[in-house]
């Protein structure tokens, strides 16, 4: 007997296929009781339990989901063994058994193509395992990626009830007036497409839901601007009605509704972010990306790519007002690849395609040239599957956009992962809270109030930063992992503070006589001074929040901290690098850290390291501090050596590696530079640098640079055409650049004695050049001579044992491209016995400033420990 609850009636069920628990008599109401099996539904498949066919996919499916939880956190299953008959085995084993051979099967056929896009990306062995837990379980990369700690939390909170959900999430970008607005409304089908050009950032959220055969996606009408949902979904429980259905839902038509569907239906959902605000959202877009979020870039297909893109930037001189059309298309892609995932799928979609009524050949033409702008890594995440061209007043290819949309986001890999029930209801709670205007809380205030609402499950601090960081790692908070004691519930909020600092036309209120100096400065060099934050944020409640704020805004990249009372915008700066202030200047051959995809803010990472960590300050000229757009200028602790360090991309270059953060050192004639403080400064940028790229996915399994030196010795320019050369290719001590137009010889001597030990390095050159010694005296990391050697026990390959000690506490494998095996400090061994002998004997100069004796280096540590001269050469 059922009750079917939309029609108020009661009916029979044929419970003949029950595996036990079927009465065989007819029965009163009164007697329902004795008959437990015809009330046990699986909430889930919407069936009885004691049904041979309900019970085989949802025992496999918690089997197979506990053992792999399991084996996260190492733990031993401790179910026992049920009794059952030998009848009733077979009868299930069998059917297992064909379901885990067709199971097997597809999950080979995922394991190829996993396998390509594996050996496409370079991805390790342990990259592919995870990849293969997340398919089975749907548990999402971001948790597999976490510790064993951290993992051991996640599995204790999915044993107290977990859910699968379906939520995807895109974002809408690209230049200023390509058309993001009205492409958003011709996908909402709105009829009015005019849209207004503004100058605030705003993040507009836009709600829409598959289909009832989930192929393409159609308009919620929901939507604001605020954060949207990302865990739109409640848990299945023995309360919902077995006649509960996806279609009971389909014509939902407010925000409301919309509520109710969460609490009693799995809806299939997307929270499509658009942004406004011309250049000011260049600054803070990438707070929004995630490895959860696919992407529609919108290009103009009539603007040429070689074209200064004018209407993207009102302000003039800011670093990318100059940029073309095609600069701004490497610049989403490389953010995309930086902030988001290697492998984040993007659909292209063309605008203002009237002119030839949106001929997908056409389309395909642009496509291509636009792949000719790009660097391999970058064209990875495009798909010519996924190229679009639209018209404004037309609704040609739209439907073939949006059924491209919808199945881009269930390809995704986190579309119906499992994640625990209390961090669905923390969401809910969060947006409960943020509903009621609050926009920061802090970690003891919050754990206090998710304690106390009885709704969440959550009741321990643990529990609370694991569900924290999954949310932060989702993009719907922001709470850094390093210091938790604020987290900020309302992005747009952080935004609107952020705005108030960059937003020149909203200063034009506050500037007077007392503060027109401050404001020239961060309008002019991007220098913000703690005295006119105080000012841009008094009448607001910013202030108040003014540590957790500037907290968040330096871990995102968007401002960097000089002392105590002094930040750096780069998005403000407007001043230009001339290499004229370098013309009584004696300078250095120019090192050069070669990055195929280079992040913008490493370059801004090293310049506040080198403050706060070497000891450097500013260089001040003309009563102007020398922070450009793209080259900054630092002095010693010395006072009279100068740092310059810049970035280029270097598009002519025919090598993968078209980007380069470049090393100048520099002193006032008559003086000359002393080559002890260029070799110990390259030593302390190498390990910064190798420090700054370990926090960006891309480049966690990789080698992040190579180092190489331009052809000629003159003062730094980012328009140079000198070629650069890798220091491996550097072995003879000259060497013929044929690069360069008219072809010349390199004096390899005189560009390496300023960044390697001058006599060591004519040593270990006269020796290779004679044939004794191969490049095994040279450690692979710091590209030195080898000191205190260890060898890899895959490869062979040798490293200093400070070097090698310090990659393998960020990496687990071998830093040599060509090996990449995974290997732990145990594993290494000691170099050869004639490779120690040979270093041992090699003469070297002391590394200390003022110290002129040549030792062995085999002595080197005991000449060291006696050694009375400083070794602080910075």
């Amino acid at each position: 007997m059922v009750f079917i609850e939309k029609k108020n009636i009661v009916t029979h069920y044929n419970c003949s296929k029950f595996n036990g628990g079927c009465p065989n008599k007819w029965y009163y109401s009164n007697e329902m009781y004795n008959f437990p099996a015809c009330f046990e539904i699986d909430p889930t498949q919407r069936c009885y339990k004691a049904e041979l066919s309900c019970q085989q996919s949802t025992r496999f499916q918690t089997d197979v989901l506990n053992t792999t939880l399991s084996a996260l956190f190492n733990e031993t299953s401790r179910t026992k063994d049920t009794n059952i008959g030998i009848l009733y085995l077979l009868v299930i084993i069998l059917p297992v058994i064909f379901l885990l051979g067709l199971i097997i099967a597809v999950v080979a056929w995922k394991m190829k193509r996993r396998m390509k896009i594996v050996k496409k990306n370079g991805k390790t062995d342990e990259g592919c395992s995870l990849l293969e837990i997340e398919d089975l379980v749907k548990i999402s990369q971001e948790i597999l990626n976490w510790n064993r700690k951290e993992r051991g939390k996640f599995v204790k909170c999915m044993k107290k009830g977990n859910s699968p959900f379906y939520n995807g999430r895109g974002m809408v970008i690209g230049c200023a007036e390509a058309g993001k607005s009205t492409l958003v409304k011709k996908l909402r089908g709105e009829k009015d497409l005019n849209t207004k050009s503004i100058s605030r950032i705003r993040v507009h959220s836009h709600l829409f839901k598959l289909n009832e055969n989930e192929s393409t996606i159609t308009d919620e009408e929901m939507h604001g601007e605020t954060s949207a949902s990302l865990l739109l979904t409640q848990p299945n429980d023995a309360s919902y009605s077995l006649s509960s259905s996806f279609k009971s839902s389909s014509n939902l038509n407010c925000s409301e509704d919309c509520k109710r569907s969460v609490s009693a239906n799995n809806l299939k959902m997307l929270s499509l972010l658009d942004f406004s605000g011309h250049s000011a959202y260049y600054a803070c877009h990438h707070i929004f990306f995630s490895p959860r979020t696919f992407y529609i870039l919108v290009v103009d297909m009539t603007k040429k790519l070689d074209s200064v893109a004018d209407e993207a930037s009102i302000v003039n001189d800011l670093i990318y007002s100059n940029w073309t059309y095609a600069d701004y298309i490497r610049y989403w892609l490389g953010s995309i690849h930086t902030y988001s995932s290697e492998e984040a799928p993007v659909i292209l979609v063309f605008s203002h395609a009237e002119d030839n009524g949106a001929n997908p050949e056409k389309a395909h033409e642009h496509y291509l040239k636009i792949c000719e702008w790009l660097p391999e890594e970058l064209r990875s995440h495009l798909d010519r599957s996924r190229v679009f061209s639209v018209e404004k007043m037309s609704d040609k290819n739209m439907e073939e956009l949006k059924a491209c949309i919808a199945s881009t986001m269930k390809s995704e890999n986190h579309w119906g992962e499992t994640v625990p029930v209390s961090w669905i209801n923390l969401e809910k709670w969060i947006l409960k809270t943020e509903a009621q205007s609050r926009n920061i809380y802090f970690f003891s205030n919050l754990l206090r109030d998710v304690r106390n609402a009885n709704d969440v499950g959550i009741d321990n601090e643990e529990d609370l930063r694991t569900a924290l960081t999954f949310l932060h790692e989702t993009g719907f908070i922001l709470c850094s992992s390093a210091k938790r004691s604020s987290i900020i519930l309302n992005v747009q909020w952080f935004v609107d503070a952020f705005k108030c600092i960059i937003m020149d036309e909203t200063h034009n209120n506050i500037k007077d006589q007392n503060n027109f100096k401050d404001f020239d400065e961060l309008h002019n060099h991007g220098i913000l001074s703690k005295k006119l934050l105080i000012e841009l944020w008094r009448t607001s409640n910013f202030y108040e929040h003014k540590r957790s704020l500037i907290y968040h805004m330096k871990e995102l990249d968007m401002l960097a901290e000089l002392s105590e009372e002094m930040w750096y915008v780069p998005c403000m700066n407007k001043q230009q690098y001339s290499c004229g202030i370098l013309e009584n200047c004696n300078v250095s051959s120019t090192l050069c850290f070669l990055f195929k995809i280079l992040p913008f803010v490493i370059y801004h990472r090293l310049v506040v390291s080198c403050i706060t960590n070497l000891g450097m300050k500013p260089w001040k000229s003309a009563k102007r501090m020398n922070i450009f757009h793209t080259v900054t200028i630092l002095c010693c602790k010395d006072k009279k050596h100068r740092v310059l360090i810049g970035i280029c991309e270097n598009r002519e270059m025919k090598c993968d590696y078209t980007y380069s953060i470049e090393i100048q050192t520099n002193v006032t004639k008559p003086r000359q530079i002393d080559n002890r403080k260029t070799l110990k400064l390259k030593t302390r940028i190498y390990q910064i640098l190798t420090e700054l790229t370990r926090v960006f996915p891309l480049y966690k399994n990789k080698t992040p640079f190579r180092v190489g030196y331009r052809c000629r010795i003159k003062p730094f320019s980012r328009t140079s055409d000198d070629n650069i050369i890798k220091e491996e290719d550097m072995s003879a001590s000259q060497i013929d650049c044929s690069e360069c137009k008219p072809v010349h010889v390199v004096d390899v001597t005189s560009i390496l004695c300023f960044w390697k030990d001058g006599d060591l390095q004519k040593s270990v050159m006269n020796k290779k050049d004679e044939g004794y010694v191969d490049d095994n005296l040279i450690c692979h990391l710091c590209s030195c001579v080898l000191k205190e050697p260890l060898q890899c026990p895959q490869c062979e390959d040798v490293f200093c044992k400070a070097c090698i000690q310090e990659w393998l506490r960020g990496h687990s494998t071998c830093p040599v491209d060509s090996c990449r095996k995974p290997i732990n400090p145990d594993q290494l061994r000691q170099a050869p016995r004639f490779l120690t002998n040979l270093l041992s004997g090699l003469q070297i100069t002391c590394d200390n400033a003022g110290c002129t004796a040549v030792v062995a280096l085999g002595n080197l540590s005991d000449h060291l420990r006696e050694c009375q001269h400083s070794a602080d050469l910075l």
